[in-house]
């Protein structure tokens, strides 16, 4: 025993294991086996079973309205389920035809189809399909659910709907049809009614005639659904203005040619002479006026939205929809304009669709961007029209100013030369007081010396011209200036401005000198003004030169052509000069140097000068005094817009002194002067 008791307790010792260790290996193994788990859960719906859903066509697929809803029914199904989807399209081509023994073939065909195939849903679209579905439910289905999709309410009823079943059914409003047309087209008296002659459009058409029958009595219907389409087409290119067209649907015609439904609304509007009208959304912008509607589009999205349900798990019996009725009217607007329907006769509320761009609807914004941009600048063209007008009358009222100043200042000027002009006109006098007398006493003899006699009377005449003269230039000087320009010959001014002022130099000691251009072109400018300008210069130089003693009284005027071929005056003294303090502000307004002066002479000079597009400057003399020089553009130079005169004589001016590196004269004597 203690043998076997040793034996067994080594054995032991080694099948037991550390609780350290189970903790290490057990954690890894948990978490390989939810990796797994999760592995599974992963892989589970892509290994699962797909989802089988069968959409069982009426008339086929191109027929309307069941294409318009099977296509927005494909598209939303696949769109909205999270499984995966076999789906399979058939066409039911029989319902065309009468006769349940033609469907006999096309029953073994799904038999065999779906044989090993169970079916998750079935949906037929159209009431033919919805029939087949029904009839041959057991032998091809089994208890697959159904969806019934796109069915008149009024077909429901007869279709024995199940537990096992859903229904997506519309509504028509056929008396709001009714009552559409004769308010868009109130002249409407008779309606035709297009059907087709298969069962179903003979089963509707049975419908029509019943919901029209109360109508009656507000339109007459013409029923054309015993006719070919070619038949058809020709009857429509008819009707005469009162009638008006309701399009019901149309799948054959009485020689049993299938017709689409959109092909056959296209050659009937290319054919009649009078407005089509219908019930479904889809046909609108094929040819139809428009009006309450049902939508293809809703009717798909509700049926796909059905159908994810079921496939979900959901019993059909407990989804419960609400028929689909007409939606707000919708009208084509090329219909409109077409058949002269004015949309001011539409329901409230109406939706006009196809209705053609304009360019305001295509380039609205960009045409409130020119038109803004346009009456922006219209309104900155009127702004600166008004402000260059009010500019121009500021300006001519300000010539107008300067030129009454001017009148005042040669006023002014008139009184300073009263003595010297009662001088001129004194000496003139007496002369002729004196001729006059020696006449009478040559007349007077004994024997009348006729000679001296007619002599002395010349001498009287001449002394009354020179008076006249004297006068004359007196009166010029000081009347009433006025803005009309003529051709002026300035050096013929100069000698009527001395000859004027001649006794004013004598009575000053003044001496006068001119150096005038043999030569000189004439300028075009007042000479009244061009006078003023000349005078003012010359008795500013005079009174300059008062305080002169030891050194000449020296008057220079010259007359040249500049290098820009302007006519350049001269008139230079040898006074005491302008301070260099005061040479840049000598021609503002109100600034004199004299004890009586009122600082006006200089500054109308100015502007008078520069009203002739000239310039007037002043610069120190050579050796003394002051030199005034303005410049008056020639008669034949064309006026330029920039107001450039020229330099000094033998000196640059500021600019120029800058731009060349000379030092200004003026700012030379400045510094000698500080020195």
């Amino acid at each position: 025993m203690a043998g076997e008791s040793a034996g067994v307790g080594p054995a032991r010792s080694r099948r037991r294991v550390p609780r350290s260790w189970c903790k290490s290996v057990a954690a890894p193994l948990a978490a390989w086996a939810a990796a797994a788990l999760l592995l599974l859960a992963a892989l589970g719906p892509a290994t699962a079973e797909p989802k089988r859903v069968l959409l069982l066509h009426s008339l086929g697929r191109d027929f309307a309205p069941f294409a318009d809803v099977s296509g927005r029914f494909r598209e939303e199904l696949i769109r909205q389920s999270g499984d995966p989807v076999d789906y399979y399209e058939i066409s039911l081509e029989t319902a065309r035809f009468s006769g349940a023994e033609q469907e006999g073939p096309f029953v073994d065909y799904l038999r065999a189809l779906f044989a090993q195939r169970r079916l998750d849903l079935v949906v037929p679209v159209g009431a033919p399909a919805a029939r087949f579905a029904q009839r041959y439910r057991e032998q091809l289905f089994g208890s697959a659910p159904m969806l019934f999709v796109a069915m008149d309410l009024r077909s429901v009823q007869g279709t024995g709907v199940t537990a096992n079943d859903a229904v997506v059914a519309y509504r028509f409003d056929l008396p709001g049809v009714i009552d559409n047309i004769l308010r868009v087209r109130p002249q409407t008296v008779d309606i035709a009614v297009i059907t087709g002659n298969s069962g179903p459009d003979q089963a509707w058409l049975q419908e029509l005639r019943r919901e029209f029958q109360p109508l009656a009595g507000r339109a007459k219907f013409v029923w054309l659904d015993k006719l070919s389409f070619a038949e058809l087409q020709r009857v429509v290119a008819t009707l005469p203005p009162w009638f008006s067209i309701f399009f019901a649907p149309l799948q054959m015609d009485v020689a049993g040619v299938p017709i689409e439904q959109g092909r056959a609304l296209e050659g009937l509007r290319a054919a009649t002479s009078a407005p089509i009208f219908g019930s479904f959304e889809n046909l609108l912008g094929r040819g139809v006026v428009g009006g309450p509607a049902v939508s293809s589009n809703e009717l798909g999205r509700r049926a796909a939205s059905v159908a994810i349900r079921i496939l979900q798990g959901e019993a059909p019996a407990s989804i419960e929809t609400q028929p689909l009725g007409p939606g707000r009217p919708v009208y084509d607007w090329r219909e409109l304009k077409a058949w002269n329907i004015s949309e001011n006769v539409l329901p409230p509320g109406s939706e006009v669709r196809f209705r053609e761009r304009t360019l305001w609807d295509m380039y609205r914004w960009q045409i409130i961007l020119v038109a803004t941009t346009l009456l922006l600048q219209a309104t900155l063209i009127t702004v600166l029209l008004f402000e260059h007008r009010r500019r121009r009358n500021a300006e001519a009222l300000a010539r107008r100013r300067m030129s009454e100043l001017a009148h005042v200042n040669r006023m002014a000027t008139a009184g300073e030369l009263s003595a010297s002009l009662a001088h001129e006109i004194k000496q003139p006098l007496a002369a002729m007081v004196t001729n006059a007398n020696a006449g009478l006493r040559w007349l007077a003899r004994i024997t009348p010396n006729f000679d001296e006699a007619r002599s002395a009377f010349q001498r009287i005449v001449a002394d009354g011209h020179r008076a006249g003269q004297v006068l004359g230039s007196v009166r010029a000087l000081f009347e009433k200036d006025s803005d009309q320009r003529e051709q002026v010959e300035l050096n013929n001014v100069i000698r009527e401005v001395l000859a004027l002022l001649e006794g004013e130099l004598r009575a000053h000691g003044v001496m006068a000198q001119t150096d005038l251009l043999d030569v000189l072109p004439e300028v075009s400018g007042n000479r009244v003004q061009l006078q003023q300008v000349i005078v003012n210069l010359v008795m500013n130089a005079v009174e300059a030169m008062e305080g002169v003693e030891n050194r000449p009284r020296l008057l220079r005027l010259k007359t040249e052509v500049d290098k820009s071929n302007q006519v350049l005056i001269r008139v230079e003294d040898s006074g005491p000069g302008i301070d260099l303090d005061n040479i840049d502000r000598i021609f503002n307004a109100f600034f004199t140097t004299k004890p009586r002066g009122i600082g006006m002479g200089l500054s109308i000079c100015r502007s008078i000068v520069e009203a002739h597009d000239g310039r007037l400057w002043v610069s120190p003399g050579v050796d003394h005094g002051s030199v005034f020089q303005f410049t008056v553009p020639t008669h034949s130079q064309r006026k330029k817009d920039e107001k450039i005169g020229p330099e000094p004589v033998a000196r640059p001016d500021r600019e120029g002194a800058a731009a060349t590196g000379v030092p200004e004269p003026i700012a030379i004597l400045r510094a000698a002067r500080r020195q």
